[in-house]
């Protein structure tokens, strides 16, 4: 990695970020940059022109950029700075990104100024997220895959997720584990016509699934004693396992999900991040193309 991005706000999660993405450019010997974007908000029926509107932007990013600069000085992190204001705060993140390519982008939880805003950006932000949840080294990794190898995204998905777990636990030094979620017969039902039908190939079919994922850990040279599998849905297991055996960073797939895939690595990632204490690193098809 060469060029990290911290996204923040002003905050107090910034300083989290900030110390977090610091940390890891240190380690990787990457460049960082810490980018601010202003969400800006006009009282309801009132609209202002475009000469106004460009001043109260102008004025926005200098009172930003004058915050920042002191923010990462008093903090003692050496970074290049940039702020934006903007009435679109996803599409300001996502120029920012565009512009930038950083192979990894810090974000943490709440800085988003609606609920609305913070979903949209983990389903369209186009490089590798880091959703920082803690503030310490991370030492122990757990890759979520996909139980399905023949459904194309996914399997696009497993490899990079085993790639960069690989990569991660190098760096710094600590275990990978990898789990999965297999389908119960409530889950296989639409597949097989009915219940019944479903929890009769249960047994084989889950025997199956586990050794494709077997045969993938082997590929990656990943010990087949790492993989961690449970019976359910992805977001019941994987809560399960960090209950059982805490990791440090949970790194996930997210993509959209049909009905028949419900027990995939999907947009599973927007219920993860509220219901796991981990960081979450999350990876999108549109990622890895190129890398």
């Amino acid at each position: 990695m060469q060029q990290l991005l911290a996204v923040i706000d002003h905050g107090e999660a910034a300083q989290r970020v900030v110390r977090v993405a610091a940390r890891w450019a240190r380690q990787c010997g990457a460049q960082l940059a810490v980018f601010l974007p202003v969400a800006l908000t006009t009282p309801k029926g009132l609209e202002l022109g475009p000469g106004l509107l460009a001043s109260v932007e102008h004025t926005r990013e200098m009172e930003a950029m004058d915050w920042l600069q002191s923010f990462l000085e008093q903090h003692q992190v050496a970074a290049a700075q940039h702020a934006a204001a903007s009435r679109h705060w996803v599409r300001a993140i996502q120029h920012e990104v565009e512009r930038m390519q950083p192979d990894l982008v810090f974000i943490a939880p709440g800085v988003a100024p609606k609920a609305g805003c913070w979903k949209q950006l983990m389903r369209q932000l186009a490089r590798p997220t880091y959703i920082v949840h803690q503030d310490g080294e991370p030492k122990n990794f757990r890759v979520a895959l996909s139980c399905l190898p023949d459904d194309a995204p996914h399997r696009l998905l497993n490899d990079a997720l085993l790639g960069w777990g690989q990569r991660l636990a190098r760096l710094w030094q600590g275990d990978l584990w990898v789990s999965s979620a297999l389908p119960s017969p409530l889950e296989m039902a639409p597949m097989v016509g009915e219940t019944y039908a479903a929890s009769y190939v249960e047994a084989s079919m889950q025997d199956a699934l586990r050794q494709g994922l077997e045969e993938l850990l082997q590929r990656h040279g990943v010990p087949v004693q790492r993989l961690m599998t449970g019976i359910g849905s992805i977001e019941a297991v994987l809560v399960q396992q960090q209950a059982q055996q805490a990791v440090d960073c949970l790194l996930v797939g997210t993509v959209a999900r049909s009905a028949l895939s419900a027990f995939l690595v999907g947009n599973s990632a927007e219920v993860l991040e509220k219901r796991l204490p981990c960081d979450l690193l999350l990876l999108h098809p549109q990622d890895l193309e190129d890398d």
